[in-house]
């Protein structure tokens, strides 16, 4: 996890909007592994996040800045991650790999 303190002088102090911000960095092969997603359900996930997953280092970045505070965006940044799970396994099923 990524997060900034950004340190406000004034009435907004600690509410400055860059301190809402995180960013999660995830090996897909981890993911996977942590998962029990098949090489091909990764494949697909990587596919999904399109430019949010780096071809070259095998890592899924997701940001989210959406909540009011960083603990709401944690949470949002995590239901990303299960969904893209989530959706690994609806198109690769364990036990039921598809030929390619």
């Amino acid at each position: 996890w990524e997060t900034r303190a950004v340190l406000h002088a004034g009435p907004a102090g600690a509410d400055h909007p860059a301190n809402r911000k995180v960013v999660a960095r995830v090996a897909l092969a981890d993911l996977a592994a942590e998962a029990g997603l098949s090489e091909a359900a990764a494949r697909h996930v990587g596919l999904v996040a399109g430019p949010r997953f780096n071809t070259h280092t095998g890592v899924l970045r997701l940001t989210a800045e959406s909540a009011p505070d960083r603990e709401g965006n944690v949470k949002v940044v995590e239901r990303m991650l299960k969904d893209l799970v989530e959706e690994g396994r609806r198109v690769y099923p364990a036990g039921a790999e598809r030929a390619e």
